[in-house]
């Protein structure tokens, strides 16, 4: 990273191809090395991802939820490859980061689906959550709202929560796709359509985020307890960590890039928006490996527990099997040590007489 004037300048009016980006990438040994370290690393994150999709598939027999689960582990592996498409060609960067994005949004839905799912269907998860109280005030933007009352989740409850979980999905594509198609159109210049563009998507960006991480977050935390023999709440915080990664990251790297901290990588680029894209793309890359890793340990202490098969209705009916079985060999091994005690008692007194 270089802020010095003197730096060499590009003629950035022309989108740099494939071909010029790995040119630039082997010019130094450390832009290599870190080209050769995210390639690495995203073919271990894909590698992990199909023996996790494997193991799912051997291990988990009910349809719906072997398809959830394996969409919602492909966040991983897909942010990865989308990032590494867009270091080794900023042209494809716009459609990439637009696709990982887009399915970043899904992946909070097929979350709530996940959920939906555990509890044995929307009809279940009512009845469930209708004896759950939730508060109101939940981070990432009302954990200070200490005014919000304590609720009981409806069905309308519910339907409101989908959908402040549903508009991120129509959001996101909007907040990506209009300063990056117009970055493909021509240079992003200080005072440019393009340039000023970046700081409203980000903000509309941020906002719908926030939305969408609330809603979720209230769902999760009237569920929690009651889905706690699933493992949902390492799942949950899996997928909050990338949401906040990726967006964090980013309004973070356009503030600092647009007031000028960082103006060039030598010796990738000067453009701003392609800056922006290739230390983003980096840190995700970097980040998603050992994300996955993490959620490979996850899924294989859920499968060791072996509710991955069952449902909340299921286990909890299990659980209480179980208790009454406890209860039953208990009330056996009593009875037994009274029949032993007697009859210790009676073989001692026929000895005495005799």
């Amino acid at each position: 990273m270089d802020a010095n004037p003197s730096t060499p300048q590009w003629n950035n009016s022309n989108i740099p191809t494939a071909g010029d980006m790995f040119e630039r990438f082997r010019s130094e040994s450390w832009s290599l090395a870190l080209l050769i370290l995210a390639t690495v690393l995203t073919l271990l994150t894909v590698c992990l991802y199909i023996e996790t999709v494997i193991l799912v598939l051997l291990k988990v027999n009910i349809g719906m939820r072997r398809l959830l689960i394996l969409l919602l582990y492909g966040l991983f592996p897909i942010t990865s490859l989308t990032s590494l498409l867009s270091l080794f060609s900023p042209s494809a960067s716009v459609v990439s980061t637009l696709f990982a994005e887009i399915y970043l949004a899904i992946c909070l839905y097929i979350f709530v689906k996940l959920i939906v799912n555990l509890f044995g269907g929307i009809d279940s998860t009512m009845g469930a959550l209708s004896d759950q109280s939730t508060s109101l005030r939940q981070p990432p933007c009302c954990c200070c709202c200490f005014c919000l009352p304590v609720v009981t989740i409806n069905k309308q409850g519910f339907i409101f929560l989908r959908l402040g979980i549903f508009q991120y999905i129509i959001v996101i594509p909007f907040a990506v796709a209009i300063p990056g198609f117009y970055w493909l159109l021509g240079p992003i210049e200080a005072g440019g359509v393009a340039s000023n563009l970046d700081l409203p998507s980000t903000i509309a960006k941020v906002l719908s985020t926030l939305t969408a991480i609330y809603s979720i977050s209230v769902l999760f935390k009237t569920s929690q307890a009651l889905l706690s023999r699933f493992y949902v709440l390492p799942q949950f915080t899996l997928l909050r960590i990338v949401v906040v990664l990726v967006n964090a990251q980013g309004a973070a790297l356009t503030m600092i890039i647009r007031f000028g901290e960082i103006q060039c990588l030598v010796p990738l680029t000067c453009d701003r928006y392609l800056v922006l894209t290739i230390i983003l793309n980096l840190l995700l890359i970097l980040e998603m490996f050992p994300l996955m890793v993490v959620c490979r340990i996850v899924i294989g202490r859920w499968i060791r527990s072996g509710t991955q098969n069952q449902h909340y209705e299921d286990s909890r009916n299990r659980n209480g099997s179980d208790d009454r079985n406890m209860a039953a060999n208990k009330n056996n091994n009593d009875r037994g040590l009274e029949v032993k005690s007697i009859s210790q008692v009676a073989l001692t007194v026929f000895s005495s007489e005799h």
